[in-house]
């Protein structure tokens, strides 16, 4: 049986988060649309630090799987790909 990748599509790929992404996400903070279509928490500005901090605690978590989702063709940041897994009933959410 022949596997196919895991995290590599035709386009686009998973991969781990990295220290210079903190900056990128920040200044989605910044966007207040794009806050209001993304979450249901009140919008508010974060810095760099801030999200580090996020992200560390979400990390940290067993139960949590955070992938950025990149171009294959020049390595472009696209989006987060945040994922947790329930151990009690076996399903990502």
């Amino acid at each position: 049986m022949e596997f196919k990748p895991l995290f590599t599509g035709k386009l686009v790929r998973l991969a781990a988060p990295k220290p210079e992404d903190n900056e990128y996400f920040a200044r989605w903070s910044q966007n207040d649309e794009y806050l209001r279509i993304a979450d249901n928490d009140p919008a508010r500005p974060i810095t760099p630090e801030d999200w580090a901090k996020f992200e560390a605690s979400v990390l940290d978590s067993p139960n949590s799987y955070h992938f950025r989702l990149r171009t294959l063709a020049e390595d472009t940041k696209i989006d987060e790909v945040p994922s947790e897994f329930d151990q009690k009933s076996h399903v990502w959410q």
